[in-house]
């Protein structure tokens, strides 16, 4: 399990994937799962693209968080031992639902 002395490391050592994780964390809803494209976070951060995607690659290497593909988009999970919003139905942290807030940026909207 991690702790928040780990926390604080990734916060020391990689400011963009502690900033990310902080985002998503809070964004999230009770299912502890996100959906958001890199140009969302890159806007909302004001950080670069690429910046966006190591910092992700980091957080899913480390297992901060879970990915998992839904046509183009990513849907991310949180490690539920960092944050967990909620429990399910049944009352157990051993599941989670697979219900996710989706956010999405004006920019990445066709006319």
């Amino acid at each position: 399990m991690y702790e928040n002395r780990e926390l604080e490391r990734m916060a020391a050592r990689h400011p963009a994937a502690s900033a990310i994780f902080l985002m998503m964390s809070n964004m999230m809803d009770k299912s502890n799962g996100l959906v958001i494209s890199m140009s969302a976070i890159a806007l909302r951060l004001d950080l670069n693209i690429r910046t966006v995607s190591r910092a992700v690659r980091y957080l899913s290497a480390h297992k901060y968080i879970k990915i998992a593909r839904t046509g183009q988009s990513n849907v991310y999970y949180m490690n539920s031992n960092l944050t967990w919003k909620g429990r399910t139905d049944n009352g157990s942290r051993e599941q989670a639902e697979l219900h996710c807030r989706v956010v999405m940026d004006w920019s990445e909207q066709k006319e």
